[in-house]
């Protein structure tokens, strides 16, 4: 996912979050800048195609059992 900061404050953000894959775009009103921004917001899901950043699936009920 893509972010661009729509509002910041210290390590508090707003943001607004589109995803490479599908275009479908997500808003986070509350957020905390930190060191671990590097591997969350990769690893971020898509709500609509459920995609990560580096494109894989989120794995369904189904495909697990």
């Amino acid at each position: 996912m893509k972010i661009q900061i729509t509002f910041g404050s210290g390590n508090d953000f707003s943001c607004v979050m589109v995803c490479e894959h599908c275009g479908h775009i997500q808003k986070i009103r509350r957020g905390y800048y930190d060191d671990y921004r590097t591997a969350v917001i990769p690893a971020m899901r898509c709500k609509s195609c459920r995609k990560d950043r580096a494109g894989t699936l989120q794995p369904t009920e189904v495909e697990q059992c």
